[in-house]
């Protein structure tokens, strides 16, 4: 009863760590783990838990009880390699194993547990029982509760007051950062190649193990995008209908963000909501399953003797921080008929190319965004020396003047303990980035009120450097490419 599958598995170390702190623990360890469709709940368990004996179960996506456990009682047989049983209700079920777990070193497993629990807390409140009055009896026993739907497992599972004060490690597992997805592709693509399908997909493993490495950009994308049957074609109906059902809301917001960055008043001016209160629930769902996140502009003006305040502005902006979602909506969704039938056989070339240099400024933002860790270590910033990170807004007063100038942003600002700010410049070109940019660094630098025992250090990334003027001016402090930042 060990667990013998061996799927594609790259990083994860810091949560295989502290999956090995519970299986190490001296005493009953009860782990939830959740996070967004394909992210690869399953297969980090899997991996953690190799070598030892172990009971998965998982549920059946719209099935009702009488299948749910018919499915569980057939899963038990043949890990066990028991005779069939022939059980009624999940109490009669748990009653079946718990003399099985009572004893001895047993990782369980609850996969898709919104789906087995078909969306009601029932079973959750039955799982607390027999974890308090049985399985908790065992302390070598790890019993895992996982699932995609994030608002069940937040609130039904995690945040239950059946299970308060019981779980003992809730994971919320993200999309891989660039650095662990990069090992997907084996050094066969060039880091331009590689970055480029990173803005694109993410880091979902699921996706990135259909990236056929011996194949191009252009072509990995036609093939998973602009094809009727192709799997990032069909993804998107699944991905939502599986989070949040029927409701339409969450695809608007989703599809009014795939646009640019928006405030909250201006979400709700766009879909029509007199009022936000409302609003806010879905955007909380959508933040919990990592497809959108709320930018806060930090307060560079504010000075405390003791250094920089991390006090901030008021400004809030939401970011469509899903790669997929954001190039679904952008280039598929639009097309999707002619796609469905067929008449797309150059999607990447006809919908894609030409804009593929304007649409990836963002993209590239994020990129680097998620390559934070790496960063402070290229600048040589210890992490400790950081009091605060994040973008910044910058909004002119509103006044009648015709020529008034327009506000702008800071792509990543890290405000340290050493009296600094590191104010750094996020430029995606198909070519090494000219003098413009350092013109309108300046502009952006002027119109800041910087404290004055502040020193600004400026930092530019591009993904293919800058031109030898840019280099010469001496104006940035550094300037990293992709190389640095991903290599």
């Amino acid at each position: 009863m060990g667990n013998t599958e061996k799927p594609v598995f790259y990083g994860r170390e810091t949560e295989l760590a502290a999956l090995k702190r519970c299986f190490e623990s001296p005493k009953a360890e009860l782990v939830v783990v959740y996070g967004r469709r394909r992210v690869g709940k399953s297969a980090l368990i899997r991996k953690a838990s190799a070598g030892r004996r172990y009971l998965e179960f998982d549920g059946l996506k719209g099935e009702p009880t009488p299948v749910q456990i018919k499915h569980f009682l057939h899963r038990l047989s043949q890990q066990t390699q028991s005779p069939p049983y022939d059980l009624h209700g999940w109490e009669a079920v748990f009653q079946a194993i718990s003399p099985l777990l009572s004893q001895g070193e047993w990782i369980l497993v609850f996969d898709e547990l919104p789906w087995m629990a078909c969306g009601k807390t029932r079973l959750v409140h039955l799982i607390k029982s027999y974890w308090d009055n049985h399985w908790s009896k065992n302390p070598k026993l790890t019993l895992f509760l996982c699932g995609s739907i994030t608002t069940f497992m937040v609130n039904q599972v995690a945040k239950s007051k059946a299970l308060y004060g019981r779980p003992t490690l809730l994971l919320h597992l993200k999309p891989m950062t660039p650095g662990e997805a990069l090992e997907f592709f084996q050094g066969r693509r060039s880091l331009w190649e590689a970055a480029n399908l990173l803005m694109v997909l993410g880091g979902i493993p699921k996706y990135l193990e259909w990236i056929q490495p011996n194949q191009s950009f252009a072509v990995n994308l036609q093939r998973l995008f602009f094809e009727p049957a192709a799997p990032l074609f069909t993804e998107y109906e699944v991905l939502f209908q599986e989070q949040f059902g029927t409701d339409s809301v969450y695809a608007q917001i989703v599809r009014a963000l795939a646009q640019r960055k928006l405030t909250l008043d201006e979400l709700g001016n766009g879909l029509g909501w007199q009022r936000t209160g409302g609003l806010k629930r879905y955007l909380a769902y959508l933040q919990n399953s990592d497809f959108i996140e709320l930018e806060e502009s930090l307060d560079l003006s504010t000075y405390r003797k003791h250094g920089p305040a991390r006090t901030r502005y008021k400004g809030k902006k939401y970011v469509l921080s899903d790669p997929y979602l954001r190039f679904y909506f952008t280039f598929v969704e639009p097309h999707r008929r002619l796609i469905k039938q067929g008449l797309s056989k150059q999607g990447y070339a006809q919908l894609v190319k030409d804009r593929w240099e304007s649409y990836a400024g963002l993209a590239f933002e994020r990129l680097c965004h998620r390559q934070i860790s790496r960063i402070l270590s290229l600048l040589s910033i210890p992490e400790t020396c950081v009091l605060d990170y994040g973008a910044y807004f910058w909004q002119p007063q509103r006044t009648a003047k015709k020529n008034q100038s327009s506000g702008f942003q800071l792509d990543m600002v890290i405000v340290r303990s050493d009296h600094v700010y590191t104010v750094i410049e996020c430029k995606f070109a198909l070519r090494p980035i000219g003098m413009d940019v350092v013109r309108n660094f300046k502009n952006k630098i002027h119109k800041l009120k910087i404290p004055k025992p502040v020193t600004l250090e400026k930092v530019l990334i591009t993904a293919m450097g800058a031109t030898a003027p840019v280099k010469k001016s001496g104006f940035f402090d550094p300037i990293l490419t992709l190389d640095d930042i991903l290599g």
